[in-house]
């Protein structure tokens, strides 16, 4: 019998972290495996698995450090992952929201470096009768201050009667975004060099799906996206080489994976921020909220990883690892840069108003 446990744990570089996992009648542990920058040591207890971890201070940004811990219980083995993301500091508003209730959100964006340029892709809802109104494209010299928009899209120009999340294909001249056409939502995909050369609508890839995140992975694309089919919008994971013919890899990952994992909050309005490759593995930020308080147009961030995009290990089990401010604590629709030294996290994020603004962290 095998059992998959996993834990997340923000560190600075150059310092230590602990966390420890529940793991009831474990005798023995090991490290499995261990990623280059970091130091890892694990220790059997009474409860379960104290973890130590040191990253080194000159190691290069991951977009995760994943190491893996064996287990081993009287009668059963099994692993515990564990993912090490930098801490992170808020250092700026990319953009503002522009009311000051919740109605009002800025967000919802795509990040990626192109050329010396980072650029972001992200919607305006501008209160409830103006939702998902604008779509725009802006671009900066360090990924933190000084955005410029170098393109923008308005709903009614195409016949849409909203836009949301899009999504630069990491790695690839691929753009994505996703409209509701009216009785559905549709996710298009563009084909442009530049981002600033952009040009609506290009053509729809999935219908009955939203807020897509995706990265080239060899000779394919690797998608994510809240499918409308599933109960609470639980994602699906496709693969595809051409865009049109399309391989399901998982059908959902929430309620058949994560949650039977243990998931104590995620159960709708569950949406992908990213998908990263983090070495061998392949690292999820997602948002979703527990059914009860209800709230619309919300979100807290977890974290998910796996070796083969098909089956998924739940590292925030207990609770989201970031939340926001005001009354939802919306911290949602999140996504990553990482080169080098720098680190930088973008994220939708509550301010205590309700508002929600298009915030950027970086990673110390």
């Amino acid at each position: 019998m095998s059992r998959i446990y996993g834990l997340v744990l923000s560190v600075e570089k150059g310092r230590a972290g602990r966390g420890f996992i529940i793991v009831p009648s474990v005798v023995n542990t090991w490290v499995e495996e261990r990623p280059s920058g970091l130091a890892i040591e694990a220790e059997a207890e009474r409860e379960g698995v104290s973890v130590a971890v040191r990253v080194e201070a000159g190691a290069p940004y991951q977009p995760a450090w994943i190491a893996v811990v064996g287990l081993e219980g009287r009668d059963w083995s099994g692993s515990a992952y564990v993912c090490v993301l930098p801490k992170f500091e808020r250092v700026g508003v990319v953009r503002r929201a522009r009311g000051d209730d919740k109605s009002y959100a800025v967000g919802a964006a795509s990040a990626e470096k192109v050329g010396g340029g980072y650029y972001l892709g992200y919607r305006w809802r501008n209160g409830d009768r103006l939702r998902g109104k604008l779509l725009e494209i802006s671009r900066s010299g360090n990924g933190v201050d000084g955005w410029e928009v170098v393109a923008e899209f308005d709903k009614h120009d195409y016949g849409y009667l909203s836009f949301e999340k899009p999504c630069f294909v990491k790695g690839a001249e691929y753009f994505m975004y996703c409209a509701d056409v009216g009785g559905t939502w549709r996710i298009f995909l563009v084909e442009a060099g530049r981002p600033e050369d952009l040009e609506l609508p290009g053509r729809p890839v999935v219908d009955g799906g939203k807020d897509p995140a995706a990265i080239w992975d060899g000779d394919r694309c690797v998608l994510a996206y809240s499918d409308l089919r599933n109960r609470g919008h639980d994602l699906t994971v496709v693969e595809t080489g051409d865009f049109e013919e399309v391989r399901v890899l998982a059908a959902s990952i929430f309620y058949s994976q994560l949650i039977p994992q243990g998931n104590a909050w995620a159960r709708t309005h569950m949406h992908a921020g990213a998908i990263l490759k983090a070495g061998g593995y392949y690292l999820l930020l997602y948002d979703a909220l527990p059914r009860e308080p209800q709230s619309f147009g919300s979100g807290w961030l977890g974290v998910a990883v796996s070796r083969n995009l098909r089956e998924w290990v739940d590292l925030t089990l207990e609770e989201p690892l970031m939340r926001g401010g005001g009354v939802d604590q919306t911290f949602r629709y999140v996504d990553a840069v990482v080169e080098g030294d720098c680190y930088l996290l973008y994220a939708e994020e509550e301010a205590e108003t309700g508002r929600k603004d298009l915030v950027v962290y970086h990673g110390r």
